[in-house]
C-alpha cells in the first residue's frame, strides 16, 4: 500500500510542474505581448506628436523632434526586446512543456500500469496465502482425525501407525 501513496505523490508532483510550467510560459508570453503592444502605442503616440509640431516655435519644435526620435529608438528597443524574449524564452518553454507534458504523461501511464500489475500480483499472493492457511488447517483436522480413529480402533499396527502419523505432523 505504500507504494500505491508514493506514485500518488509523483503523479501529483508531475502535474503541479506541469500547472508550473504553464504559467511561467503565460507570464512571458503576455509579457513580450504586453511590451510590444506597449511599444507600438508609443511609436503612434510620438509619431503624433512628431507631426503636430508644425505650429510651434523652432526650440520647441526642434526638442520634441528629437524627444521623438528618441521615444521611437527605446520603442524600437523595447519592441526587439519582447520579439527576443518571445523568441528566446517563451518559443523554448512551449517546446520543452510540450515535451514535459508528454513524458509525464507517458511516466504516468506507465506507472498506473506497472501499479496494476503489482496490485494484481499482491492479490494473487493474498489467495495462495489464503488458500495455503486453509489447507493447512484442513490437514491439520485430518492427521487430528486420523490419530484420533487410529487410537480408537484398537488396531494391532496402532503404534506403528500412530509413530509414523506423529512423524509426517513433525515435518510440517
Amino acid at each position: 500500500m505504500r507504494l500505491n501513496n508514493n506514485f500518488d505523490d509523483v503523479a501529483k508532483r508531475l502535474q503541479k510542474e506541469t500547472a508550473c510550467l504553464k504559467s511561467l510560459e503565460s507570464f512571458f508570453k503576455d509579457f513580450a505581448r504586453q511590451c510590444d503592444s506597449n511599444a507600438k502605442s508609443m511609436q503612434t503616440l510620438f509619431a503624433a506628436l512628431g507631426t503636430q509640431t508644425g505650429s510651434s516655435t523652432y526650440s520647441v519644435q526642434t526638442t520634441l523632434q528629437t524627444l521623438s526620435q528618441e521615444m521611437q529608438e527605446f520603442c524600437g528597443q523595447l519592441r526587439s526586446t519582447a520579439k527576443k524574449m518571445q523568441d528566446d524564452l517563451v518559443e523554448p518553454l512551449e517546446l520543452f512543456r510540450d515535451h514535459f507534458d508528454k513524458n509525464a504523461a507517458k511516466f504516468a501511464k506507465s506507472g498506473n500500469g506497472i501499479l496494476g500489475e503489482m496490485n494484481s500480483a499482491r492479490k494473487h499472493a493474498d489467495h495462495a496465502k489464503e488458500s495455503y492457511a486453509k489447507s493447512a488447517a484442513k490437514l491439520e483436522r485430518l492427521r487430528t482425525e486420523l490419530r484420533s480413529l487410529v487410537r480408537e480402533s484398537g488396531d494391532p499396527f496402532n503404534e506403528a501407525t500412530e509413530k509414523k502419523t506423529s512423524i509426517e505432523g513433525d515435518d510440517t
